[in-house]
């Protein structure tokens, strides 16, 4: 933030007197608006304001200390200039008790203050979620149960009957909690539910808010669908041709869409009904030979348009009769008041349990505050005695991110305002991501199109604060032109238009490089091979690979620094699945990248591994969790030394067959079973807590994991294992058993405990969804996975819930069939427009972040049918229209369709083959088109016209001559003069290790997955397999002692994994050779063709270098050793990664010995498994 506010920020500042509402874009310093304006409040000596006078609520804990801070900080200054100000020095003391907080802070405050008025224990605790989770249910069953006992229980099995069918009652609970859960978002449930089921009224569809509703929809259809056929009439009437194949036709389409337009005008359902039910588009004449294939795509892409809306009306909004419909209303009626009834009960039942705990939820304490602050009447409330005193104290009330506030939220600010008339509200609708909290954009957006433009005068007001101080002019004007095409009031919730377009106001030194590119991917066949994510991740690392060697520079604190890989931020709308990918990408080629899991604590490897273990101490009779305990890092069990174990007894339990193979000397074994005998007997005296950190005391299974990939957060996933555990014993409970069916029980719920936060790493990649960089800022941004499809599951469940239009379901007969209803279409299609709205914003967050270089990378099996389909849609308008963004199945058709009408999208026009009208677009925009054989299009920059001149064919036909001109050698010229095998081999994966011994180096630099397979080849090059044989980790020591390697990578070793190579067949023909060489080095004569595997190749010699690892001779002939650390399912794996390195092996041998080779042999560290390639 400058220091020199620009005139907008200055009035959000300065303005006294009324309500305002701040629009404050992504990157116009509003935090530094909202401090700055705290702080004048406190100082303005003219009008002086204690700082306990206000009221500040911020979106996180995290903003209110921040601010808290900011205003000490600013205190402090003052006082040293002026020490003896007793004003300022009265502020300073009372800033202890400023109320700078969260909404549910504030709450809590007064709530414990209040207490008594309440009839609540003063203390009362936050419960965790699993206690949560625990009590929901037991207040459901509870409450289900007594309605099954109930005199009118038969109406209350209908109600089971339509959300369960005839088998169990588990559906009905989820869909009564669901609903529960969305009406804590509202100040008055009990309210809310009378008021929506008054919905189900048996009145005329047109006098409903569903016939409001579904006409709306219905016009904007077919007002759509007519304007794309008087498009297609224009077009067809300007060729004669097209008159008499298509005329005839596209004008009986235009006169039933006219027609049906009439309909919804004059609210005629049956008519509508009627109308299109009958209605069956005519055939097209035939049109062949037909030159214009351009026009002929635009004709049918539009007809196609058309036909889908029509369709779409038919099967969806005119369902069924108004008959059907009202039939329907009088059948759900009665089902839903028990439902609402049964939610009622829940909700009493669930806050009788939480009382009797001394707990309370989130919820809860807004409500609770909302007790206290109003009394709810008929229409609305009227404010209590203490919302008046509170009014009278809070001079103002300031709201940071005001358009994620929810409803009861809005509710208590209003109420402890003066009539609505000293607020301060700041935030940015566009940036209004959290719907699925409950969050209600719509209460901004109806200030904002209420309140004027601030002029000192007239209140309440709204001040626009749409410069930009975050990223260059570059980025802003690729974001505007974007969402100028994309956003609307009908897709987005908001005009983009001048009071929403961002103005660059940051100070960058001039760019030579391009501020927002659009990387357009063919997957071609590799969509079969690969998931996209797997597809892209290659490219994108790429793309990071060379951002980082470009010599790129980016501005830091004023000054110019080479780009790092810190600079560079990889979002994905959603990270599960997907970011380990990207991240695994990215080190492959030793690019450091983070990401924090999107697994829930129990799904995360580290987690479940130790809850394995616990339950295995509990129970060791649990074979599934026994098994998953061996093969974890903590034992490392090979799979067939797994099965080996299993087949020792079939019959008995696992922990049988470990305790026998324990005592007939199998050291694995008795290692494994020793410790679980250890610690199952100090179980039965330590707490939960205490046996979890004497497990990492000896185990290092924290220590290990955090070297592991993304190890910071393994790390912190165990170490909130412990905290987890510690707040589950303050409610009483001790013991292991107890915490194991604490857990059990939240896993058979589904519910989860929350994993570890990712916070500032190292200098790193970092990789992480949209919604968690809201309110951070990279250099260089990618925008990854945009061909993602929007997901829509949640539309198709059975019940739906709006905040408008209340509750919908499906209906289900007396054969158990269920079947859609009019009123759950209508809420869908209200749903889908609020959701693909907030799909939206989110891009809009997405590409804000960026402050020097924007990347948009979109991935398409087949790029050009893409393209040309939707280049063959887009009209000639200034933006595009609100149904043909609606259509869009992801995020990669909203950036592509703007894209192709961009000047600078000559590429990808080009590819489509189809005119594509331009729209207007400051700034230019980069496209790169990349095909699955690795070739890249040309990059367009801003097309210019140019203007033509007389054209010599002569010259054209020379120039063409010697534009196609190939050298008749190249192929040579591209041959190397001397290949190392590790060159040509395929890459190796990136390996994973299992550790039994704690890494030293833990505060150092980490090995990487290379260098600690390195070591182990270093080990079984310089070992002496007489005393590694005899006693392994004494040879360690002797090699660490003797300098082969430091004690930091002797640590990665692995005794148990190595010594299994001492009992296998491979290492005892090895032995009995007569003649054997480790590391056996050649540099020989070789056929290129070999080494790349290309006939073209073939013929031309180069010189190859490489190293054997080991090689001896059995029976006069060779055995080539190849030693491996990669992790694979099957040793087929290996054979498939490392078959011609091994020929290139083989013949090298064969050639510098004058011997032949036998066989070549691939030895599997981490399996101890050996796989003969002869």
């Amino acid at each position: 933030m400058p220091r020199q506010y620009t005139a907008e920020q200055l009035q959000a500042i300065h303005a006294r007197g009324g309500t305002l509402l701040v629009s404050a874009a992504a990157g116009s310093g509003k935090t530094s608006v909202l401090v700055e304006r705290v702080i004048e409040r406190i100082l303005d000596r003219e009008h002086p304001c204690d700082v306990d006078k206000l009221l500040v609520v911020t979106f996180s804990n995290a903003a209110a200390a921040e601010m808290k801070e900011r205003v000490r900080e600013r205190l402090s200054a003052l006082l040293r200039e002026q020490p003896n100000d007793q004003y300022l020095k009265r502020q300073q003391m009372l800033l202890a008790k400023a109320n700078i907080s969260t909404v549910h802070a504030f709450c809590l405050k007064l709530v414990r203050e209040q207490f008594q008025q309440l009839d609540i224990a003063p203390n009362m605790r936050i419960a965790e979620e699993g206690e949560l989770s625990l009590l929901r249910r037991q207040a459901a069953e509870e409450v289900v149960g007594e309605f099954y006992e109930r005199e009118d229980s038969a109406a209350f099995e209908q109600v089971v009957e339509l959300f369960s069918g005839f088998r169990d009652d588990a559906k009905l609970i989820d869909t009564a909690l669901t609903l529960y859960d969305f009406l804590c978002s509202h100040p008055f449930p009990k309210r809310w539910l009378k008021e929506k089921l008054s919905l189900y009224e048996d009145i005329p569809l047109a006098d409903s808010i569903w016939g409001e509703r579904l006409f709306e929809h219905a016009k904007e259809r077919i007002s759509f669908a007519r304007e794309l056929t008087e498009e297609s009439l224009v077009l067809i009437e300007s060729d004669d041709r097209l008159i008499k194949a298509y005329h005839s036709a596209y004008s009986q389409d235009l006169e039933f869409l006219t027609a049906a337009l009439a309909d919804i005008r004059r609210q005629d359902y049956a008519g509508l009904f009627t109308r299109v039910h009958s209605f069956s588009f005519p055939r097209l004449g035939a049109l062949r030979n037909y030159e214009d294939e351009a026009a002929k795509a635009r004709l049918k892409t539009a007809r196609d348009t058309v036909k889908s809306l029509v369709s779409d009306l038919k099967e969806r909004l005119l369902c069924c009769t108004e008959e059907e419909y009202l039939e329907d209303i009088r059948w759900l009626r009665p089902r839903l008041k028990t439902l609402f009834d049964l939610v009622q009960a829940f909700s009493e039942r669930f806050s009788a349990l939480k009382k009797e705990g001394n707990l309370m939820d989130f919820s809860d304490i807004e409500h609770f505050a909302l007790r206290l602050l109003t009394v709810p009447e008929e229409g609305g409330y009227h404010r209590t005695p203490l919302a008046r005193e509170l009014s009278a104290r809070f001079e103002e009330i300031l709201v940071d991110e005001y358009q994620d506030t929810n409803e009861a939220q809005d509710t208590i600010f209003q109420a402890i305002s003066r009539e609505g008339a000293n607020l301060f509200m700041v935030g940015d609708v566009k940036q209004s991501i959290y719907r699925f909290r409950q969050a209600m954009p719509e209460l901004f957006l109806k200030k904002n199109a209420e309140y004027s433009l601030y002029d000192g005068e007239h209140y309440p007001a709204k001040i626009l604060l749409h410069k930009n101080f975050r990223s260059r002019a570059g980025v802003t004007d690729g974001v505007n032109f974007f969402f100028t095409q994309l956003m609307s009031r009908e897709m987005g919730e908001i005009d983009y238009n001048e009071e929403e377009s961002l103005i660059a106001g940051a100070a960058y030194p001039a760019a030579d490089f391009p501020c927002v590119t659009l990387h357009a991917l063919d997957a071609g066949e590799r969509a079969k091979e690969e998931t996209s994510a797997e597809f892209e991740a290659q490219y994108v690392r790429e793309l990071v690979e060379k951002i980082l060697r470009s010599g790129r520079k980016v501005t830091d604190g004023g000054a110019l620094r080479p780009v790092r890989p810190g600079d560079i931020c990889i979002l994905l709308r959603s990270v599960k699945g997907k970011a380990e990918v990207y991240a695994k990408a990215l080190e492959e080629m030793d690019v450091p990248a983070r990401y924090e899991s999107s697994d829930g604590f129990f799904d995360s490897r580290e987690i479940s591994v130790m809850l394995a273990l616990l339950k295995v101490l509990d129970n060791p009779f649990d074979d599934i969790s026994m098994m998953a305990v061996l093969a974890s890092e903590l034992f490392s069990f090979s799979f067939d030394e797994l099965a080996q174990l299993r087949l020792r007894d079939r019959y008995v339990p696992l922990c049988v067959n470990l305790r026998a193979g324990a005592q007939e000397g199998d050291a694995r074994c008795k290692t494994a079973w020793e410790f679980l005998e250890t610690f199952r007997s100090r179980a039965q005296t330590m707490r939960a807590g205490e046996l979890i950190e004497e497990i990492y005391a000896q185990t290092l299974f924290d220590t290990l994991m955090a070297a592991q990939p993304n190890g910071q957060v393994r790390r912190a996933n165990l170490r909130l294992l412990l905290d987890y555990t510690a707040r589950f014993e303050e409610s009483g409970y001790r013991g292991l058993s107890d915490f194991i069916r604490f857990l059990a029980r939240l896993e058979e719920q589904g519910t989860d405990l929350a994993p570890a936060n990712l916070n500032e790493m190292d200098n790193a990649v970092r990789i992480m969804s949209v919604h968690k960089s809201k309110g951070l800022e990279f250099p260089i941004c990618i925008l990854a996975d945009l061909g993602k499809r929007f997901n829509k599951t949640d539309l198709n469940g059975q019940t739906l819930v709006h905040s408008q239009l209340g509750f919908a379901t499906k209906r289900r007969d007396e054969q158990d069939h269920v079947f859609s209803t009019l009123q759950q279409e209508i809420m869908k299609l209200e749903l889908e427009n609020s959701m693909l709205s907030e799909e939206m914003r989110v891009l809009y967050v997405a590409m804000t972040r960026a402050k020097e270089a924007l990347h948009l990378v979109v991935t398409s099996p087949d790029m050009r049918k893409k393209l040309e389909k939707l280049a063959s849609g887009l009209p000639d308008t200034e933006k595009l229209p609100a149904m043909a963004v609606r259509s869009a199945s992801g995020y990669g058709d909203w950036v592509l369709s703007a894209a192709l009408r961009h000047p600078g999208g000559g590429e990808l026009r080009k590819l489509a083959g189809v005119p594509v009208p331009l729209a207007r677009a400051e700034g230019s925009l980069r496209v790169v088109l990349s095909y699955p054989d690795g070739a890249q299009g040309e990059e367009a920059a801003v097309e210019q016209p140019i203007p033509s001149s007389p054209t010599d064919s002569s010259l054209v036909e020379e120039i063409r001559a010697r534009a196609q001109y190939r050298y008749p050698y190249e192929r040579e010229t591209k041959t190397p003069s001397k290949v190392a095998v590790s060159e040509v081999a395929e890459q190796r994966t990136r390996e994973q290790y299992a550790f039994t011994a704690r890494p030293r180096f833990e505060t150092g630099q980490a090995l990487t997955p290379a260098q600690r397979g390195t070591v182990m080849h270093q080990f079984l090059q310089f070992m002496d397999f007489d005393a590694a044989e005899q006693d392994i980790q004494a040879e360690m020591n002797r090699l660490v002692a003797q300098r082969f390697f430091t004690p930091q990578e002797a640590e990665i070793l692995q005794p148990n994994m190595l010594s299994r190579f001492f009992k296998t067949e491979l290492y005892h023909r090895m032995r009995a050779s007569g003649k054997s060489w480790r590391e056996r080095r050649f540099l020989v004569s070789l056929d290129y063709g070999l080494c790349t595997g290309n006939t073209e190749d073939t013929g031309r010699e180069v010189v190859v270098q490489g190293v054997c690892d080991f090689v001896f001779e059995e029976d006069g002939e060779l055995v080539i050793v190849d030693y491996k650390t990669d992790r694979v399912r099957c040793m087929q794996e290996l054979s498939e990664r490392y078959g011609r390195q091994l020929l290139i092996y083989r013949k090298a041998m064969e050639k510098m010995t004058g011997k032949p080779v036998k066989e070549c042999v691939l030895y599997s560290i981490p399996r101890g498994e050996e796989l003969s390639l002869s």
